[in-house]
């Protein structure tokens, strides 16, 4: 076989073989749930326009954490929470 062939031979089975994969990434990517169906983004909470800040961003989504921290009762967690980010913390 000569160099010629091998490209025609190699260009065919490319032509062949297209529908197959293609078929098979279809499948494929309809497989794949980036979230499972019980839990879904939340995108209410995203900043919205110049209502919101970052900063006011970032706290609401800390209390939030916080917050389901101490609703499932990770006390290492929420403590974890308080040291890193401790003027976030009410006092008295």
């Amino acid at each position: 076989m000569n160099t010629f062939q091998i490209i025609a031979l190699l260009t065919a089975a490319a032509f062949l073989a297209q529908p197959f994969v293609s078929n098979y990434i279809k499948k494929s990517q309809s497989k794949v749930d980036v979230y499972p169906k019980d839990i879904q983004p939340e995108t209410s909470r995203a900043p919205s326009g110049p209502a919101q800040t970052d900063v006011s961003y970032v706290v609401s989504q800390w209390v939030a954490l916080k917050n389901s921290c101490d609703q499932l009762d990770l006390k290492e967690a929420s403590t974890a929470l308080d040291s890193v980010f401790p003027l976030f913390v009410k006092k008295g």
